[in-house]
This record gives C-alpha cells, sequence and structure tokens, in this order.
C-alpha cells in the first residue's frame, strides 16, 4: 500500500537523504516545489526534519511528504495548509507566502481519518472517520443553535399578571440591521488557540472553544470552525473553534 510504503521511512533514511543534499551543489534547473524550498529552509537552518517534527508536534512522516511534496499522502488541504502554516512559522518563513507556494489543485481524500502517523498510539485503532466527523458537526450545531437562541430572539416583555396581555415583541427593522462584523471569515485552521482567540476578538465577536481528542492537528491547535472561513461573520454571531487537545492515557 503507498501510504505503508511512504510512512515507513526512518528517521535514518531522511538523515541520509538530508546529508546527500548538504553534500551536493543546488540544482537550479530543478523546479523550486513549495517542499523544496521549505527543505532549503530547514537545512540552511541546521534543524533536522526530526528535530522540526518535534518541535512542531507534526508527524515526522507528514513533515516527511510535504517537504517530498507527496500531498497524495496527507489528509485533506485544510489540514495540509495548517501543517505547512505552522511548519512556516517554525522555520522563520512568512506562513502566508508559504501558503501561496501550495498548488491550487491539493488532493482531496475520500476520508478524514488520520494516517498512522497521527495514530493516538501504536496497537490503538481511532474511531471511524465518519463517526467523528458526525460527531464534531453535531457538536458544532448544537453550540450555533444556542448562539443564535441566545444572540438571535428578539427580546420579550411580560406584563405583571402573566398571561401574556400587555406582552410587546421588538420587531427588527431595516434600519436596525446590523453590520456584518467581518463579509469573509478568516481561516483560522491550523493556528495556536490563543492566536486564533485573539483574531476572533479583534473582529468583536464571542469565541466558542471545543475541545476534541484528535489526531487532526497538534494538540492546542485549531482544526474546524464555525462560521467557516471565507463565509460572513454577522454582528453578534459567536465563533465557535474546534481544538484538538492530548489524548488521554486510556483514550480509545
Amino acid at each position: 500500500m503507498v501510504l505503508r510504503g511512504w510512512f515507513g521511512r526512518s528517521a535514518r533514511n531522511a538523515s541520509q537523504d538530508d546529508e546527500a543534499d548538504a553534500a551536493s551543489a543546488p540544482d537550479d534547473d530543478a523546479p523550486r516545489t513549495i517542499g523544496r524550498w521549505l527543505r532549503e529552509q530547514r537545512l540552511q537552518s541546521g534543524f533536522t526534519l526530526e528535530q522540526a517534527a518535534e518541535e512542531t508536534r507534526i508527524s515526522f512522516g507528514y513533515l516527511d511528504a510535504i517537504e517530498a511534496d507527496r500531498f497524495d499522502v496527507l489528509p485533506a488541504p485544510v489540514y495540509v495548509r495548517g501543517f505547512v502554516r505552522l511548519y512556516a512559522r517554525f522555520l522563520g518563513i512568512d506562513p502566508e507566502d508559504a501558503i501561496e507556494r501550495l498548488p491550487e489543485d491539493l488532493p482531496q481524500p475520500p476520508g478524514l481519518e488520520p494516517l498512522p502517523g497521527l495514530r493516538l498510539r501504536e496497537g490503538v485503532g481511532v474511531l471511524p472517520a465518519v463517526s467523528r466527523r458526525w460527531v464534531v458537526l453535531a457538536v458544532l450545531a448544537a453550540i450555533v443553535l444556542v448562539a443564535a437562541l441566545v444572540f438571535g430572539v428578539p427580546n420579550v416583555g411580560f406584563g405583571l399578571g402573566g398571561d401574556g396581555e400587555g406582552e410587546t415583541v421588538a420587531t427588527p427593522t431595516a434600519e436596525a440591521t446590523a453590520t456584518p462584523l467581518a463579509e469573509q471569515m478568516p481561516d483560522l485552521s491550523g493556528l495556536a488557540q490563543a492566536e486564533a482567540e485573539q483574531r476572533v476578538s479583534e473582529l468583536g465577536a464571542e469565541v466558542v472553544v471545543i475541545e476534541v481528542e484528535s489526531g487532526q492537528a497538534p494538540p492546542g491547535h485549531v482544526f474546524a470552525q464555525t462560521p467557516a472561513a471565507g463565509e460572513v461573520l454577522e454582528a453578534g454571531q459567536a465563533v465557535t473553534l474546534v481544538v484538538a487537545k492530548e489524548p488521554s492515557a486510556g483514550g480509545e
């Protein structure tokens, strides 16, 4: 299987490749892909791939695949962009510059199941990808519903009798329509929780954080959001961040 074959590469194999690249002269005629560019930046910084994986907490296999431009063995594009953004910050590169270098037609895998490099622990299976996805979507839907009830329901005034007589209901008018906080919601995936919360705070919106045991992103980093990137953020609408947390020792 392609995935097992690729992720079977060891740190020793990668180190040997690094030594070969460092000893050889750069080939200016070779295409300067995002993977080659990131690899050159890492070598110039003096880091091994194993050190980079340890510092960023991104799977060694994922970093190895990114530097080899093997996006076909990586998870969904939203996670690839998050990994590249985090890796670029570690190397001291502008994250947005790195994102712009990614191919526009990143492969879309059939499911969101974590690859072997992000298993919770050796010998323990993860929850089926579909089940995990539906759980996250259900939680997001519940949060959005509660936020809509809290921020979107008009105030109702009740008379002292409590029988409903004399009730007044505020009716929104065209003049009272609030201006959206953001015409396009920024992409917060791959950001650390504190940085993502700061971005939401700057938009003037409330933030709701959900921590989920997941291998889809490094612990403490955002891997899903509502509203999604590119959608309109209405006034009074809360932003929900789904953040990966460290798997528990006895988790399934």
